[in-house]
């Protein structure tokens, strides 16, 4: 299985700089995150399928500045292809990675969760 947090860091640092209050911060970011990336997931479905550029632009941006936060490096690369083509109102030929992007999206509620049980 492909990793998809390819920043470790990118939560860590929040126990290096919050010490013990970062537990539920961390927590609560995770937790953020998978409870919104499905809703961006949806918005990008939902958008792709009306043509609605400017609402794709929005959720893939949403999407890429959360996934950067946890961590999904690449990932978030991927959505920013995204923000561009619907900032181009060029919806054409994105289906497969926005396929790609909801594969990694399970892999990476599974590490998401791993680093819940570390907290």
């Amino acid at each position: 299985m492909k990793k998809i947090i390819t920043d470790d860091n990118a939560l860590d640092q929040y126990q290096d700089i919050l010490g013990e209050e970062a537990k539920e911060f961390l927590l609560d970011i995770i937790n953020t995150f998978l409870n919104d990336a499905p809703k961006q997931i949806a918005m990008l479905d939902d958008s792709l399928a009306t043509q609605d550029s400017p609402s794709f632009q929005r959720a893939a941006h949403t999407l890429k500045s959360n996934l950067k936060i946890v961590g999904a490096i690449e990932t978030a690369e991927a959505c920013n292809i995204l923000e561009d083509k619907g900032a181009a109102g060029d919806l054409n030929q994105v289906e497969d990675l926005l396929n790609g992007i909801k594969q990694d999206m399970h892999t990476l509620q599974i590490e998401l969760k791993r680093k819940i049980d570390q907290y």
